[in-house]
């Protein structure tokens, strides 16, 4: 088990999903406050179904939610390299809110793309 208190991880995987507290806890049916105060708390475990529910929130499993150590999202199915975020984070000084801008900022040039790709299709039909 890692030394992270759960509210870290449960902040850290959030913002590496581009997911705002507001976000999250509407899936989790909670309010936005109570999810800040996991994430600056305190706490270091959560149990049964509160952790069910937040790590299938958040796209980990349970386990990873618990410890932090197994079946971490750093490689997604077929990748042969880590996910940016992860690659930032332990080469890179940057914070995670600085991480979490970048994926932002990706994600827009993507969907960037995707637009002008689908209007040049729709040019040549």
């Amino acid at each position: 088990m890692t030394s992270e208190m759960i509210g870290e991880r449960v902040r850290r995987v959030r913002m590496e999903r581009g997911m705002t507290q507001a976000r999250l806890a509407h899936l989790l049916g909670v309010t936005r406050q109570q999810v800040n105060n996991l994430e600056r708390g305190p706490q270091r475990t959560m149990q049964g179904q509160t952790l069910r529910r937040y790590a299938t929130a958040l796209g980990v499993s349970e386990q990873y939610l618990a410890t932090g150590i197994a079946d971490s999202p750093e490689f997604r199915d077929g990748d042969e390299l880590p996910r940016l975020d992860v690659y930032l984070r332990r080469t890179s000084q940057l914070t995670d809110d600085n991480i979490a801008q970048i994926a932002r900022i990706i994600r827009s040039l993507e969907a960037e793309q995707e637009l002008t790709r689908l209007l040049a299709e729709r040019e040549h039909t």
